[in-house]
């Protein structure tokens, strides 16, 4: 950051995909990454002549397949009580249906009225079935489908 002149950094928790879990594990794995997050960023070194820290963070929703509300909107309180947690990373299916999904209107409302920041990271790209049978490696996927993946849930979401 010295190097490039960079006074303050927003880091994530990690990938937003917790999918795999289930939702009693997620939430309880997002609890901690935020929590270990604030450790992180509350830790480094402060912008020289202010209280600001180097790092701030966005935090970690467990946005699984049946999840409950509540766990959710638990987690955003939680991010919004953490003094460097700024926002939040979402990937771009939300519990299942998108992130447009009536469901995660309460969501949508708790993150407006926390004032947090969303960061919308694509990872399940464009069906691989797009690109044909020749395997052109992770290229178009990455350069073409997650910019398609992102504009589409983001346009869905207006």
């Amino acid at each position: 950051m010295d190097k490039h002149g960079i006074d303050i950094s927003v880091v994530s928790t990690a990938n937003p995909w917790l999918d795999f879990l289930s939702p009693t594990e997620a939430h309880k794995l997002a609890m901690e990454l935020n929590e270990d997050l604030e450790e992180y960023c509350s830790s480094s070194p402060k912008v020289l002549s202010t209280e600001l820290t180097r790092l701030y963070g966005f935090g970690l929703l467990p946005l699984v397949p049946e999840v409950s509300v509540d766990a959710l909107l638990a987690s955003v309180n939680q991010i919004s009580q953490l003094p460097h947690l700024r926002g939040v990373i979402m990937g771009t299916r939300g519990v299942g249906k998108g992130l447009d999904d009536v469901a995660l209107d309460p969501v949508w409302e708790a993150i407006e009225k926390a004032g947090l920041v969303v960061f919308v990271h694509p990872h399940y790209g464009v069906d691989p079935k797009a690109w044909g049978d020749i395997d052109n490696g992770h290229v178009l996927p990455l350069a073409l489908g997650f910019p398609f993946e992102t504009t589409t849930v983001c346009s869905s979401i207006l």
